[in-house]
């Protein structure tokens, strides 16, 4: 009941005892560690459910985030920069921001470059669109 943060004269109530008595078992070093532990179970309980109850929600606007995303990217009227930025919301979800193309390499290459050769690298041209391997 002290983990639960219940009112010493009601715990008095409930046991049948004085609010003093609750008062002196409430500063003993083996009560109060067992009101610590009562005390951090609850907290991390509450932090679980809490974090779920986030998570589902957060996971319950992917697919409107996702559609946002496809209709800014589609929108002829969109600004440039805003279509720039669901780039990078996108790019910045599906980890590409790690990936060598778009991170300054150490011997100083610039991501436009890298991108250059990774297009070389899978066939493409430096346009993005995919060159003809078949040459009869």
């Amino acid at each position: 009941m002290l983990a639960d943060g219940i009112a010493y004269h009601v715990i008095a109530s409930v046991l049948g005892v004085t609010t003093r008595t609750i008062e002196r078992w409430a500063v003993r070093s083996d009560i109060r560690y067992s009101v610590d532990q009562a005390r951090a179970k609850v907290l991390d309980t509450v932090e679980d459910e809490l974090s779920q109850k986030y998570k589902r929600a957060i996971e319950g606007m992917i697919p409107l985030a996702l559609t946002t995303l496809h209709r800014t990217l589609k929108d002829t009227s969109a600004r440039n920069s805003d279509k720039l930025r669901a780039v990078q919301i996108l790019g910045k979800w599906y980890g590409l921001e790690k990936s060598p193309v778009f991170v300054k390499a150490e011997n100083g290459t610039e991501p436009e470059a890298l991108l250059k050769q990774y297009l070389g690298a899978i066939g493409g041209n430096e346009n993005g669109s995919r060159t003809s391997s078949n040459t009869m």
